[in-house]
């Protein structure tokens, strides 16, 4: 919304849209987690679409793994 009613009559309307799908579900140290994530995010303006896609495949899933709590506090 403009801030004044000819600013929002000359606005263009955006669409944003981010799609996430899991997929090849296998066991994994007891737990059932998917191998494949994809995730798509599109933009849809009037004359300029965007689409983004990455997958990510996992083969290696790792348990247990020591984590210091140094590493979530911030610098001072």
């Amino acid at each position: 919304m403009g801030g004044t009613p000819g600013e929002s009559a000359s606005m263009r309307e955006t669409r944003y849209k981010l799609v996430e799908d899991f997929r090849d579900f296998r066991k994994e140290g007891g737990l059932t987690l998917p191998h494949t994530y994809t995730i798509q995010y599109s933009v849809s303006k009037l004359n300029n679409p965007i689409v983004l896609d990455w997958t990510f495949t996992f083969t290696r899933f790792t348990f247990d793994y020591p984590i210091e709590e140094k590493q979530f506090l911030a610098d001072s």
